[in-house]
């Protein structure tokens, strides 16, 4: 038979000494042939010794009393710096339990960290503000910036790789973006384009309507109702290629702002590629006749 004064002591994994069960703390687990009594591997004395190290952090939940939380440690490490430093010098958040009890949790970064990234995220954001402002003003400002950036990364920005359809193509294929590393969008032209394409179609018809009659009002001055007229009498043709089941732009004069008829987006593009230049069409005419015929191909 075995020894009942064996049976009735554990070893401590603190202090490594065999004591009687009474100096273990306990819990009962019912389990499916009843309920069984357990014992914790730390005895009362050590595990009270490991309470008394942790510090006591001012948390007052419904109850009123003060918590101590056994799993925050007396020092921690920075994520940031990596350096040893104690409690104190990190910034401590509230959260609940999965019981639902009220705990404390201590940040990843120290305090001097912290502010610090702080800093450096507020310059980046009024830098970035200026720089978006420079753009359209000072493009050359603009452009200076982004090649001391992209020296400053270290980063080569002839090729890029497009997040979306996972092509690699270059830079000149991305939209300029000033918050990431290299200045370029993570997203080629196409994919962008692609992208709002399918939003625009998801729109509410009612509220494309909507948006319509502002936009013709707010740009040319003329309602709805007179651009749906002008497309009758066009019959929904563009006066230059004569397609139809193409979407119709309005062309009108820069200078008096007056509309002059309704244009496929192509051929609105072109007539502004060439400044409105009799001339210049009339060359563009003869160019073809001459040079894209079945000679040249």
């Amino acid at each position: 038979m075995a020894d009942d004064s064996l049976t009735n002591q554990k070893k401590c994994r603190k202090c490594r000494l065999i004591k009687p069960l009474d100096l273990f703390r306990s819990s009962v687990h019912v389990l499916a042939n009843g309920e069984k009594k357990r014992y914790y591997n730390e005895c009362k004395d050590c595990h009270a010794e490991y309470i008394r190290s942790r510090p006591v952090l001012p948390l007052k939940p419904a109850t009123g009393e003060f918590i101590l939380n056994p799993r925050i440690p007396v020092a921690k490490n920075c994520r940031v710096c990596g350096e040893l430093k104690p409690v104190g010098d990190f910034y401590t958040y509230k959260y609940t339990t999965n019981q639902g009890k009220l705990s404390v949790r201590l940040d990843g970064d120290c305090k001097a960290c912290n502010v610090a990234q702080r800093s450096q995220a507020e310059a980046r954001v009024k830098e970035n503000a200026r720089q978006r402002s420079h753009r359209r003003s000072r493009p050359e400002v603009h452009q200076a910036y982004l090649a001391k950036r992209r020296a400053e990364d270290k980063l080569s920005v002839t090729e890029k790789r497009c997040r979306k359809c996972k092509e690699v193509k270059p830079a000149a294929e991305f939209y300029e973006r000033l918050v990431t590393r290299d200045g370029l969008h993570s997203q080629c032209r196409a994919c962008v384009i692609a992208v709002g394409a399918a939003y625009v179609k998801t729109i509410d018809p009612k509220r494309r309507v909507l948006w319509m009659r502002k936009a013709l009002l707010k740009a040319y001055g003329m309602t709805l109702e007179q651009y749906e007229e002008m497309a009758a009498s066009q019959n929904g043709a563009c006066l230059i290629c004569l397609r139809t089941e193409v979407d119709l732009c309005v062309d009108h004069c820069h200078n008096s702002t007056k509309v002059r008829g309704l244009l496929c987006k192509r051929c609105n593009a072109v007539l502004g590629f060439i400044s409105e230049s009799k001339e210049t069409a009339l060359r563009l005419a003869e160019y073809i006749d001459k040079r894209c015929g079945t000679s040249y191909v």
